[in-house]
């Protein structure tokens, strides 16, 4: 029941994100690979700027800044990509 809340979270972010005309792009840091999966399934991959140690699957992940564990967030780390929305998945 969470992953589905979490999936329409980030698919109404995703459409307010990209309704939103502004003068800079959103910023996402996500933690968690189940997370990071759904944002890029709404196709809001191109915002994600950081991603925590887990995130391995998506070959578009490889190349972005590392956060530490999403269980043990470093909180200075993710707030130094100066996110826009940070986010994380929580069990």
């Amino acid at each position: 029941m969470l992953r589905v809340i979490s999936a329409l979270f980030i698919s109404c972010l995703a459409c307010s994100l990209s309704a939103q005309e502004t003068s800079t792009p959103a910023r996402i840091v996500v933690a968690g690979g189940a997370l990071a999966e759904i944002v890029y399934a709404v196709g809001s991959g191109s915002t994600v700027v950081g991603v925590d140690q887990t995130t391995t699957y998506l070959p578009e992940t490889q190349t972005l800044a590392k956060v530490s564990h999403w269980q043990q967030l470093n909180v200075d780390g993710m707030l130094s990509l100066q996110p826009s929305l940070p986010s994380y998945y929580r069990r």
